[in-house]
């Protein structure tokens, strides 16, 4: 058995070097993976395609039980649904309204972050991973069998991968709370974003990934949610499939709505 922190980190890494060798080896990357779902079922929209009688390579999202002949969603062309996208977050920052909203959420992270709590709590994680390391080395070497011995092996370099990244963390931390972020320096960095080419993949995937918390695909229209946090300090939620249905009756299909929170009406952009 492992401590549950430790499971996640070395769950998260190994997701990054899967993704990444993914990223290395696919000829296509779908950046809605994992933010799209369908509009009629709620199921994830996965990565679709085939090749024409030409030759020619084509690229959809597909209702992953469309796929199974149990959904009537039709296929989305991926060019096209990401491009769609994209001009939705750029409408959405282009906006001065939505920009306050979005610099008062980031500077609200910010002072929690890089309080003196924040820091706090990581030396005493750090402490905590060190400690286990020595506990740890000290019964290899007491180890009266191989088999213990590889099985402690492996969990001392969980742990060791566990405080490195516990390290980093301590060290990008003190980094930011050396600089005070200010609301104008948020405004110039949207200012800045808004120059970005949106053609360009890396610029669409920055604004998916930062942005982008969910997008339900209809055939007719898309509905995405913000990942934007509300400044009461409630818990940010995302709305379900049902939410989403009675959002589409009350507004016109080519605007987004912003995730609503626990205390918190939807409202229009």
């Amino acid at each position: 058995m492992i401590e549950r922190e430790l499971f996640s980190v070395v769950q998260e890494r190994l997701k990054e070097n899967q993704y990444f060798l993914g990223k290395n080896s696919a000829k296509e990357i779908y950046l809605l993976t994992g933010k799209a779902f369908c509009g009629h079922c709620g199921t994830p929209m996965v990565s679709d395609g085939g090749n024409g009688r030409l030759g020619t390579t084509y690229h959809y999202y597909a209702c992953k039980k469309m796929k199974k002949r149990c959904c009537d969603k039709k296929r989305e062309d991926k060019e096209r649904l990401e491009r769609n996208v994209i001009e939705f977050l750029r409408d959405f920052l282009s906006e001065s309204n939505n920009v306050e909203k979005a610099a008062s959420d980031v500077l609200a992270y910010y002072e929690k972050r890089t309080s003196d709590d924040g820091l706090r709590s990581l030396e005493v994680r750090i402490t905590k991973a060190r400690q286990d390391v020595e506990n740890w080395a000290e019964a290899f070497v007491n180890a009266k069998s191989q088999l213990l011995r590889d099985s402690i092996e492996t969990k001392m370099q969980d742990l060791e991968m566990l405080l490195s990244d516990l390290l980093t963390q301590k060290s990008k931390l003190e980094l930011e709370r050396g600089y005070k972020l200010t609301k104008a320096d948020i405004m110039d960095f949207v200012a800045e974003l808004l120059k970005g080419n949106p053609a360009d993949k890396e610029y669409q995937r920055k604004l998916i990934n930062n942005l982008l918390s969910t997008v339900y695909v209809y055939d007719d229209c898309i509905i995405g949610y913000f990942n934007i946090k509300p400044t009461d300090g409630t818990k940010l939620q995302t709305a379900d499939l049902t939410e989403t249905n009675e959002a589409v009756e009350e507004v016109m299909c080519s605007n987004f709505i912003p995730t609503p929170s626990a205390n918190s009406e939807k409202s229009e952009l």
